[in-house]
């Protein structure tokens, strides 16, 4: 799918206040970044977060956890880094309580989540 202007002006849209939240493991920061600043340049300017790109100030805990709150999606990007990882776990139980849906993007070759992952949104 391309992002035209007319899907970009729906999904704003629909986001109003909320953000699409992307979600990632350090160890992969530089392909998130890309797929970020890709986003930006499609015309989406405000409705993406992301730790680096300004979503985080003051305490990071206090930050996160409003990046979560205020999202309308959560997009994880899944390695086996980021499933080991005892901050993305809190983020993603934080989403699924908060009720806020999760669309896994797989970010690593020949991996696969576990059940326990896979099932979070």
């Amino acid at each position: 799918m391309t992002l035209t202007p007319e899907i970009v002006h729906g999904l704003t849209a629909k986001l109003g206040s909320q953000h699409i939240m992307l979600s990632y493991n350090w160890r992969i920061q530089e392909l998130v970044v890309a797929v970020y600043e890709h986003i930006e340049s499609k015309g989406i300017p405000g409705p993406v977060w992301m730790d680096v790109k300004g979503g985080v100030s003051g305490n990071i805990n206090t930050a996160m956890a409003k990046g979560v709150e205020n999202a309308a999606v959560i997009c994880p990007f899944m390695t086996e880094a980021y499933e080991k990882s005892d901050n993305c776990e809190l983020e993603l139980n934080y989403a699924k309580d908060k009720r806020v849906q999760i669309v896994p993007c797989m970010a690593q070759t020949n991996y696969r989540a576990s059940a326990q992952h896979s099932a979070a949104g």
